[in-house]
């Protein structure tokens, strides 16, 4: 990993969730070990995206866990979990005049390691479910 990598990380992921929200996407994941490393999820679907160089999967994690290792709750997950073995936390990210919010978690098993976001702007939000008791006679 080269010093100037990792700016560029931070940025590539800053243009990945930003095409993503102009997409109307409400998940993306980064999984370097599959076929289709990189790719965001539009209406039941999962879009494949050309992914970073193979030699910058690790700083491409790396960065990922270092936007979310700058919230309340990435501080705590790195405080009790350890860092780099895994961060997660919520970005904020402005697109177009409006803030769109990215839930995101960096984790490893077995070896494996790999990034997911999840949207939870009021765009997508989830709506109440009335419980089954409710009106019942």
């Amino acid at each position: 990993m080269s010093p100037g990598d990792w700016p560029f990380a931070r940025l590539i992921w800053r243009m990945v969730l930003e095409m993503a929200i102009h997409d109307h996407a409400t998940a993306v994941r980064y999984h370097p070990w599959r076929d289709a490393p990189l790719a965001y999820h539009v209406d039941d679907r999962w879009y494949e995206m050309v992914p970073p160089p193979p030699r910058l999967n690790r700083t491409f994690v790396r960065a990922a866990g270092a936007m979310l290792a700058r919230t309340r709750a990435g501080a705590l997950s790195r405080r009790w979990l350890g860092w780099p073995a895994w961060a997660s936390g919520c970005v904020r990210v402005p697109y177009h005049g409006r803030i769109t919010e990215w839930v995101g978690v960096v984790w490893t098993a077995a070896g494996l390691t790999g990034v997911d976001w999840q949207r939870i702007d009021d765009m997508f939000a989830i709506e109440t479910v009335t419980g089954a008791g409710e009106g019942a006679a």
